[in-house]
């Protein structure tokens, strides 16, 4: 394996575990503090966290891609300009919040949520900073760390009889402290090489801004996917619904997806500062990886669903629909970084609004006629509609053959669990997943020695102590 598909794997594997380990300790958070102190504090905390994530969402989707290729590419120059920027769009968001939290309900929401708009952002600068200068392993401890520190201050506040205090100063805990570990990293990386020199430029805070733009609609609609699309689907059909059963299949499918994400998201730094290429490598190794996993889950659906709440047995379609839309959807983020790493920004503008457009679109007329399934498969549709596109901007040696084997697989594999009821089961979710392993194996897509070569790679550098 190349040294530079090695390090892009790794650092993969060490974005993918941050973001696993905050979304679990986040649904601790929810479970402990809920006990400690109540739903209803739970649900306070929430609209100020929801309040602040709005505007920061508003003001700064595709930032963080922006941030990671200008520092890969400029140094400590770029950091300081992406620093100088995240305090001045910290600033607007914590503005555009107020009113935000106001009309949810006032009180605490407002007086809290500007500090956590501004909080977020510049702890979403910083640790893309570490991202961008390829510390990988310093970016997911920041994440960890702030995510401990976030449930155990919670939890003691409670303790302490802080009740509707305690899980908001918990959510401001996170980014303030992720901010700190990350600030403190770069202070130390700046004096290790000597490199104060390096002061950054007005010229280096609009290359970051044009680049955020032309990211920009891609970027929002994942928001509109992962958030939007929810309350979207219950406005069009005008009826209520149980919108949960829709943002945990979402959810399911976007944590799939996460792992050859964040391998193609850690080739973007690599592939920019190194003047290489390996988004093609890190797209199959990536895909490869996680179709074994998706199909697993796509047949055994009901049998999870039914573990997590009976009441979501009503998403098992749902689920599987949106299954089905990881190959595409991992083939655009990999167009993405690659046109991030090129700085094509016209291509990306392009890129992000045909599939916010799409996808907007077919939600509004599909959800009408399907509901929730209909959701599902206006993310399907938008991501497929959106990759010829996609492919006529970056066309990568072998990645039609490695998309159309894995997406295959997939479809043949998981399609006749939706329309056989007997298909579905442990048994033969497991049966399938062996044979897709195999299948990858024969075809040569990825070699089952090639996966334990991957996993002794990861292991090796998660246990490697650095100095």
């Amino acid at each position: 394996m190349r040294e530079d598909v090695r390090d892009a794997v790794v650092g993969g594997a060490w974005i993918f575990l941050g973001g696993l380990v905050t979304s679990l300790t986040g649904f601790v958070f929810v479970i402990i503090v809920a006990r400690l102190v109540g739903v209803d504090a739970i649900g306070v905390a929430s609209m100020m966290l929801s309040s602040a994530s709005i505007a920061v969402t508003i003001v700064s989707a595709g930032l963080n891609i922006a941030v990671v290729r200008e520092v890969a590419a400029g140094g400590l120059g770029a950091v300081r300009s992406a620093l100088v920027l995240g305090v001045l769009l910290g600033s607007l968001a914590a503005l555009i919040s107020v009113p935000l939290a106001t009309l949810i309900q006032g009180g605490l929401v407002s007086t809290y949520a500007p500090l956590m708009a501004f909080l977020s952002l510049l702890s979403l600068v910083l640790t893309s900073c570490l991202w961008g200068l390829e510390l990988f392993r310093y970016y997911t401890l920041s994440l960890v760390i702030a995510s401990v520190i976030k449930l155990g201050a919670a939890s003691v506040l409670a303790l302490l009889g802080f009740k509707l205090l305690s899980p908001i100063l918990g959510y401001l805990a996170y980014p303030l402290t992720s901010s700190l570990i990350a600030g403190s990293v770069l202070l130390t990386y700046v004096r290790r090489l000597g490199e104060g020199r390096s002061s950054g430029s007005f010229r280096d805070v609009i290359e970051i801004i044009k680049l955020s733009l032309s990211n920009y609609p891609y970027m929002f609609s994942n928001q509109l996917i992962t958030m939007l699309s929810v309350y979207l689907f219950a406005y069009i059909i005008k009826v209520a619904v149980s919108t949960g059963t829709l943002y945990i299949s979402l959810m399911i499918t976007l944590a799939i997806a996460s792992l050859p994400g964040a391998i193609l998201s850690a080739s973007l730094p690599i592939s920019t500062k190194r003047g290489s290429d390996v988004f093609s490598e890190s797209f199959r190794i990536g895909l490869s990886l996680a179709t074994p996993i998706t199909i697993f889950i796509s047949i055994a659906a009901p049998i999870i669903l039914n573990l997590i709440n009976p009441a979501l047995l009503e998403g098992v379609s749902t689920l599987r629909v949106l299954l089905l839309a990881i190959p595409p959807l991992v083939a655009l983020n990999a167009t993405l970084y690659s046109l991030n790493r090129l700085k094509s920004l016209r291509a990306l503008a392009i890129l992000g609004i045909t599939r916010l457009a799409i996808l907007i679109t077919v939600l509004i007329s599909t959800v009408r006629f399907w509901g929730i399934v209909g959701a599902a498969l206006a993310f399907l549709i938008a991501n497929i509609a959106t990759l010829p596109v996609a492919l006529k901007f970056v066309k990568y040696e072998g990645m039609i053959k490695n998309l159309m084997i894995n997406w295959g697989l997939l479809t043949a594999l998981t399609v006749p669990a939706m329309l056989i009821p007997t298909y579905n089961g442990l048994l033969t979710a497991t049966t399938a997943t062996i044979a897709s392993v195999a299948i990858l194996h024969i075809t040569k897509v990825m070699r089952v020695t090639e996966v334990i070569n991957v996993a002794k790679i990861i292991a090796t550098d998660f246990l490697r102590r650095r100095t």
